[in-house]
């Protein structure tokens, strides 16, 4: 009946919209994030609930018709399904719309209003829809709801003598903390959920999970010894449940053998162009990217993005999806200028009516993009798309959002020292003025005169090798070609002394000097 109230106001153009879909080639509203769900014989499988959830608070935005929009996210019976990851970013868009009509308007307000008039007990239901509405409202950025909704279910909890449900929302409020960067309360928290959870039991996953994200804290904080004897503790109780380490590669390798399995029976019953037979190689991928085997995975990524291009068209969210594996398929393999072509394939779908140039999903594309321009050594263009994305999360996220806080961290970081080429100059250096008993050789050398700009003069040509005096003396008035004559049959001779062995030279020198004396007394 609400989905007939909101037609006739609607518009021509917005009741065509309602005509009986086909299957698959339903046309989905612009700037949803809801994924295509498949049934076993590749049909959409939409049953009247998820339809209503789908399209109607779509064509109310559409219609301009708020006030029924916003009924329709605090409807208890829809509440439910808005908060699930499937919902979730859509739910978020119409509340940001519904906040730039009515600034006043509180998301908050409105979802306390509805569990106060709710028509259940205060017991454990009402708690977990609490804590539904508290995860989204974190979403939101609205840590003082959230933070209300947590106390609130964790005294429903109390009541019902829910321990254990008790330590989760003490747990989830440390997280809440954490986020808002409140440490001393964040560490506060935690240690309540610990202190409760090692009581109910003393080898629980929930146990261990605590002391992990009490120890990132801790880390954090600079607290490293006690965050070395959480992580201790907790690596002794996952060895001690677990059996000892579970080898990682039995686990994939059995995967592996099973989605091999699958592949071949959906080739054979479906076809090899069927949409199911791309989602096995999708996730076949993810297996041998897990073992380093990066080509093999590059070819499922590649052979599933063919399929889905060919059947569920360009622009779907599962060739976006793809597109995203093979990204990150080619960032662990540093192969940049391919990545960055396939970022650039990836912004193009963003930007068609799947989700419009100004979606969160557009702006993690881009943050994607910079990322790559910048290490391909495109530093303007990169900052550039950063900058963009920014400006997106700022408007849909909010300042305070961990996507926007990490961008804002990106655009931060110097830029990179430009590549010096291999004969650039050296830098000129300046002697400073000294005093004492080198202050006159530094003046000396600042006085030598330089060659190039920046470079230091040539050193002086290797000093002649000095000819004996007998052979000097045989070499007045002779030309340069008997003089090399000479000196070539001097050293065929082996006239030539070691000048290493200095000894040795002036013996010899002495030697002859006493023969001369002999032989002119003999004359």
């Amino acid at each position: 009946p609400a989905m007939a109230d909101c037609l006739p106001r609607a518009g021509a153009a917005d009741v065509q919209l309602w005509r009986p879909p086909l299957l698959r080639q339903r046309p989905r509203p612009r700037g949803s994030a809801i994924a295509v769900h498949e049934g076993p014989s590749g049909t959409e499988a939409c049953t009247p609930f998820t339809r209503m959830l789908e399209e109607l608070p779509w064509h109310l935005a559409r219609a301009g018709l708020l006030d029924e929009l916003q009924q329709t996210l605090c409807d208890v019976r829809m509440m439910d399904q808005f908060f699930c990851s499937r919902y979730q970013q859509d739910c978020l868009d119409y509340w940001s719309l519904i906040h730039k009509s009515s600034p006043k308007i509180s998301a908050v307000d409105c979802y306390l209003d509805v569990i106060k008039r709710a028509h259940f007990p205060p017991t454990i239901l009402r708690a977990e829809l609490m804590c539904k509405v508290a995860g989204f409202l974190k979403e939101m950025n609205q840590f003082a709801g959230a933070e209300e909704m947590l106390h609130m279910a964790k005294h429903h909890y109390e009541n019902s003598s829910s321990t254990l449900e008790v330590c989760r929302v003490e747990a989830a409020l440390g997280e809440l903390f954490a986020q808002q960067r409140n440490h001393k309360e964040a560490e506060k928290w935690f240690n309540v959920a610990l202190r409760k959870y090692e009581k109910e039991s003393s080898d629980s996953e929930e146990l261990v999970v605590t002391m992990e994200r009490l120890a990132t804290l801790c880390i954090n904080t600079c607290k490293c010894d006690e965050a070395k004897a959480l992580l201790e503790r907790a690596l002794a109780i996952c060895e001690k449940s677990l059996g000892g380490r579970v080898p990682v590669t039995a686990v994939q390798q059995k995967a592996e053998e099973w989605l091999r399995r699958s592949l071949e029976l959906k080739t054979q019953l479906l076809g090899d162009w069927h949409p199911e037979v791309a989602r096995v190689l999708n996730r076949l991928g993810a297996i041998f990217v897990e073992q380093n085997q990066f080509n093999d995975a590059e070819a499922c990524y590649k052979q599933a993005l063919v399929i889905r291009e060919e059947k569920l068209g360009k622009h779907s969210s599962r060739v976006l999806q793809t597109i995203k594996h093979l990204i990150s398929c080619y960032q662990m393999q540093e192969k940049n200028a391919l990545a960055l072509e396939y970022c650039k394939r990836a912004l193009e779908i963003c930007e068609s009516p799947l989700y419009g140039a100004d979606h969160p999903q557009t702006a993690n594309v881009l943050v994607r993009v910079g990322d790559m321009l910048i290490a391909t050594g495109q530093w303007k263009e990169g900052m550039a798309a950063l900058r963009r994305a920014l400006n997106i999360q700022k408007e849909k996220l909010g300042r305070s959002h961990r996507d926007t806080q990490a961008t804002i961290a990106m655009l931060a970081q110097p830029p990179p020292p430009p590549p010096q080429p291999m004969d650039a100059p050296r830098p000129r250096f300046e002697l400073p003025e000294e005093d004492g008993p080198y202050a006159g050789k530094a003046a000396d050398c600042k006085r030598k005169p330089l060659g190039k700009p920046g470079l230091p003069p040539p050193p002086p040509p290797p000093p002649a090798e000095a000819l004996p005096k007998h052979v000097a003396r045989a070499a007045r008035g002779v030309s340069g070609d008997v003089l090399n004559e000479l000196l070539e049959l001097r050293l065929n001779r082996g006239e030539t002394y070691d000048r290493s062995d200095a000894m040795a030279q002036v013996k010899s020198m002495i030697g002859a000097r006493s023969r001369k004396i002999k032989l002119r007394k003999l004359k």
